[in-house]
């Protein structure tokens, strides 16, 4: 059940990233979702290989929805959330954004935990999750700012 739901969501956003006006360069896209899966997965690793803090689940269904949220969706949705912000004028809608988006990707995690795609041990709070997602969220706008700032204005529309 989890590996059609998260393919299925996969699929969605997919269709929703490639038919929606795009506010970011596919130079941006690509190198944004490059630097998230790396901070992504030193996370996880931290997080699940040194500390003990998170379980991912050893079958192989559950694996490969993992890895669909991992790679596809998580990716997607920031990237999606960084197109919502670049268009967006004030500062608190900008903050709104960033709320809501961290709600959003706490939503993904706990119907991931809720199938038995991965587990958090008795030492995870809801609070890091919040915190992390949020830290998350942050670093990719301040690396998509860097980014445009390196490529200047006249080289992205």
């Amino acid at each position: 059940m989890a590996i059609t739901l998260f393919l299925t969501i996969s699929i969605i956003l997919a269709l929703f990233f490639f038919t929606t006006k795009r506010r970011l360069h596919l130079f941006e896209g690509i190198v944004l979702w490059a630097f998230f899966l790396n901070i992504h997965n030193n996370f996880i690793g931290f997080a699940g290989v040194d500390f003990h803090l998170i379980r991912i689940s050893q079958r192989l269904p559950n694996f490969i929805a993992y890895c669909a949220i991992r790679n596809v969706i998580f990716p997607l949705f920031i990237i999606l959330f960084l197109e919502a912000v670049v268009s967006l004028r004030r500062s608190w809608a900008k903050l709104a954004c960033l709320v809501v988006a961290v709600h959003l990707l706490m939503g993904i995690v706990l119907l991931a935990e809720r199938l038995n795609v991965l587990q958090h041990s008795a030492k995870w709070t809801a609070g890091w999750s919040y915190l992390s997602w949020t830290a998350a969220l942050l670093l990719m706008y301040g690396i998509h700012q860097w980014i445009r700032r390196v490529l200047g204005k006249d080289v992205i529309v």
